[in-house]
């Protein structure tokens, strides 16, 4: 029944109050529903609001959900989200209120997140299409970089924005580590006011036996001691202020001149440095490394490759740090496909807790496609998600689709070959 108001004595009929606008959007068949239940015993954790009955597997469930609805980017959609039948059937309450949830991401227990974490990665699958370069190396393979994300409000121990055209506001900075080979998050960090430099943050996740890959930011003496000792392997792309005193030339294959090498050399790292150490800076590596130059037609220039890593072709390592723009790819994936580019916490608890959820969905992405994360994965099991379809019917047209771009890849892949001829090298 319509409610009836009196307005000067005249009854007016009012309309009924809406249903929430996003009709579905629970990852039920996927993996919200079936998960919860063997993850880390997630009905099992503590209340994460004293005063109400929200638990944070309540809280992870909605997170999860709304992670699959594009327009559930805030506390107030996800809010409105909670209260569709589909989301109901896996949340024990009657809806996630936005104060309540609020609240409850900043006192959310992160401790068991992790774990899932865990015990997803040994769900992983190979992938269908992997790259048969990386395929001859041993290890792991990660790509480091960093990014930054708006915060929903002005935060004190968040970054001021940076940007010279956007007026106050804060943001927060994005530390991760990229599975190469699978295109999925390994470890990340989140930094706001209180932030060290990207190289301090990476130093505290270093893993023994895993090639790391990164930019000009991180050839330091102190990040490199660190890897070194944390017996891990880098190709790093090299600054020249550094330094670098050749002792040893390395003769080149046609396969590393048809590949753009230019030079292989081995040396010392900092031997050549002009000005003299301070006490407090670091000193640099004793052991004897490797520089790898090779030439970018797109950008006419020399990049310059530092790496501990002697044995391996040259051309190699130029694959390997050209895998590097895979995090750059994940990022923009994560901010614009994922639509994840602003936060909606003000807590460093509770953007963490949005990064884990993020993290999540992403290995539930590859678990069910055996792909790296795209546009077109996203859509086609968010539409399972929303149950507009089952995964054995978004399959065929995702395998499809997948094949149709990993074909045009290597066809731009033979054509820059053919036309980067080793004629217009430098010597």
């Amino acid at each position: 029944m319509a409610r009836k108001v009196h307005l000067c004595h005249t009854p007016v009929e009012m309309p009924q109050r809406r249903r929430p606008t996003i009709k579905h959007a629970a990852p039920t068949a996927l993996a919200v529903a079936k998960q919860a239940q063997i993850l880390c015993g997630w009905r099992d954790w503590p209340l994460a609001h004293g005063n109400t009955k929200l638990k944070d597997r309540d809280v992870l469930i909605g997170l999860l959900c709304a992670f699959w609805e594009p327009l559930a980017r805030s506390l107030r959609t996800i809010d409105q989200l909670s209260e569709v039948d589909a989301v109901q059937e896996q949340l024990d309450v009657d809806r996630l209120a936005r104060s309540t949830l609020s609240d409850a991401l900043a006192r959310f227990d992160t401790r068991p997140l992790p774990e899932i974490v865990s015990l997803l990665k040994r769900k992983l699958p190979q992938l269908r299409q992997g790259d048969p370069v990386l395929d001859q190396i041993v290890g792991k393979i990660i790509a480091m970089d960093a990014s930054f994300f708006s915060m929903a409000g002005d935060v004190i121990w968040g970054l001021r924005q940076r940007n010279q055209h956007v007026s106050g506001g804060r943001e927060v900075r994005l530390d991760m580590q990229l599975d190469v080979r699978r295109m999925t998050p390994e470890r990340f960090a989140v930094h706001g006011s209180e932030l060290g430099s990207e190289t301090a943050s990476q130093q505290t996740m270093l893993e023994r036996d895993v090639i790391y890959l990164g930019d000009r930011n991180y050839p330091g003496f102190e990040f490199l001691n660190h890897v070194f000792k944390a017996q891990a392997h880098v190709v790093l792309r090299f600054r020249s202020n550094i330094g670098f005193r050749v002792e040893q030339s390395k003769p080149l294959s046609e396969k590393d001149v048809a590949s753009g090498v230019q030079f292989d050399e081995l040396g010392q790292v900092g031997a050549e440095r002009k000005d003299s150490y301070r006490k407090h800076e670091a000193r640099p590596p004793a052991q004897q490394l490797r520089l790898v130059t090779i030439w970018d037609p797109a950008k006419q220039e020399q990049v310059k490759l530092l790496t501990d890593m002697l044995d391996l072709d040259a051309w190699i390592i130029g694959h390997l740090y050209r895998c590097r723009w895979m995090i750059e790819v994940f990022f923009r994936w994560f901010k614009s496909t994922a639509a994840m580019r602003h936060l909606i916490s003000h807590s460093a608890n509770g953007i963490t807790v949005q990064f884990y959820v993020a993290m999540i969905a992403t290995l539930l992405l590859h678990i069910q496609t055996g792909m790296p994360v795209s546009k077109y994965s996203l859509f086609a099991l968010g539409m399972v998600a929303r149950g507009q379809a089952q995964v054995k019917e978004v399959m065929p047209g995702l395998m499809r689709l997948e094949r149709a771009r990993m074909l045009e890849k290597q066809r731009l892949a033979r054509k820059k070959a053919m036309k980067n001829k080793p004629d217009h090298l430098l010597r």
